[in-house]
């Protein structure tokens, strides 16, 4: 979809479907993956050093952990106990499968301050942990990170998808559709305590995409309208330029590029075929109006068709610009 600030900074945004299983968002460092990290990061950066806390579920128990419902509520109820014991900020997201095997293993992620606990009063919170969660054989994993690397790891590591084959577990799958499974609490304004390394930030570009994420303008802060989904072929035709994880930023209006990529064709021929039925219909509806010469401009037929599909204005330049071109038999 097409997306623009008031200042005319535009965007697209690949629609992904986000299921764990899916052979593309499921992947290691694909754009879905890239999309967590950048919903995350901001608040990961805020901790000095990060504790990770791995709690999982005995075998005798997983049976209870099957539903949507079940989830939200262990959740809930691990939160409450990390913020009674004093951790006044975290960050927390379900794993359903482990490294290896496909049995369903529900362990839950959780990232907090970090610090070295001593053994005693680690024993103590695991123990109130089991108490509170209602099961006395949880086990429970602590460790924590110090370093920039270490710590932008674990954040790769905690976001990644683990639900990879749905095969694995049919049932479960259908349980847990629209789960929002990354959640945080607590306060994040705190300064930057760490950045990406330079290789990093070339590769994910991840300051652009957390703000477009928040439906924010990278370039002057201000919220940007989505529109409907458009062909991405159209997104690539008009000299989109790819920042990450799926998005695009869109050139200002201008001349349409000289040629277009084979590639690309097919797509925009898709959407040669709506302006035709687009422009027929303008035209017997206008066919005696004075301005009926006007309905044959390629500019007006897109810019119909567009308005039909809640897309700004200046982005129905950019469309049209290029389409204007094609009609015209350039390409």
């Amino acid at each position: 979809m097409v997306g623009e600030c008031e200042n005319g900074h535009a965007f697209a945004k690949k629609l992904l479907c986000g299921r764990e299983w899916c052979p593309t968002c499921g992947a290691n460092k694909s754009d879905y993956h890239n999309r967590r990290i950048s919903r995350w990061l901001p608040k990961a950066q805020q901790l000095q050093t990060i504790g990770y806390f791995v709690i999982e579920w005995p075998l005798s128990s997983r049976h209870e952990l099957r539903t949507k419902e079940s989830l939200q509520d262990m959740g809930k109820r691990v939160k409450g106990a990390f913020q009674s014991w004093g951790y006044k900020r975290g960050l927390r997201r379900w794993h359903f499968f482990g490294e290896s095997g496909t049995t369903y293993n529900p362990h839950i992620n959780v990232l907090v301050d970090g610090r070295w606990i001593p053994p005693g009063e680690l024993r103590n919170f695991k123990s109130y942990l089991r108490q509170v969660l209602d099961e006395p054989q949880l086990i429970i994993n602590y460790s924590y990170r110090k370093t920039a690397p270490e710590m932008m790891h674990t954040l790769r590591y905690v976001t990644r998808a683990t639900f990879l084959d749905q095969s694995w577990d049919y049932e479960i799958a259908e349980a847990i559709y629209g789960f929002q499974n990354s959640q945080s609490w607590g306060t994040w304004k705190a300064e930057t305590q760490w950045e990406l390394s330079m290789e990093e930030k070339d590769e994910l570009n991840l300051t652009q995409i957390e703000k477009l994420e928040r439906g924010i303008c990278p370039r002057c802060g201000e919220p940007i309208t989505w529109s409907n989904p458009v062909p991405l072929a159209l997104v690539e035709a008009i000299g989109g330029k790819y920042i990450g994880a799926g998005y695009y930023e869109l050139p200002p209006p201008g001349d349409p590029p000289k040629r277009l990529p084979s590639t690309q064709m097919q797509g925009c021929e898709d959407w040669l075929f709506s302006v035709k039925q687009v422009a027929h219909n303008i035209a017997e509806n206008k066919r005696d109006e004075p301005d009926y010469e006007v309905v044959h401009s390629p500019v007006y037929l897109f810019r119909e068709y567009l308005r039909g599909q809640n897309i700004k204005t200046s982005s129905m330049q950019r469309v049209a610009l290029m389409m204007k071109a094609k009609l015209h038999g350039k390409y």
